[in-house]
């Protein structure tokens, strides 16, 4: 990641959230010192990440009908969308685009 001009983070939603396989990789790779920094309380937005680019593309879509969509009146809000434990990349000091659906 530190020889990378650009971070993609591309999965599938799962439950509103990212799948346990990519939570896992983010809690490997997001260390002390790496993902932000070393002190406690973390210094967030100083690690060796810091002032990186990241995209996040989000993977909400399905041509299957979803029975409780109605109950929030129709397709999901992007803000129900939950970002991927990269604590919106904010943490780390990435800068996270996201771009919108449409």
């Amino acid at each position: 990641m530190l020889w990378s001009d650009a971070v993609v983070l591309q999965f599938p939603m799962w439950w509103f959230s990212a799948p346990a396989i990519m939570k896992g990789w983010i809690d490997r790779v997001f260390t002390a010192g790496f993902g932000y920094g070393p002190a406690v309380p973390p210094p967030y937005g100083e690690g060796a990440l810091a002032g990186r680019r990241t995209r996040r593309l989000d993977g909400l879509f399905t041509d299957e009908p979803v029975p409780f969509r109605t109950l929030v009146g129709g397709d999901y809000d992007h803000d129900m969308r939950l970002p991927p434990g990269v604590e919106e990349a904010g943490a780390s000091g990435l800068d996270l685009h996201v771009r919108p659906r449409g």
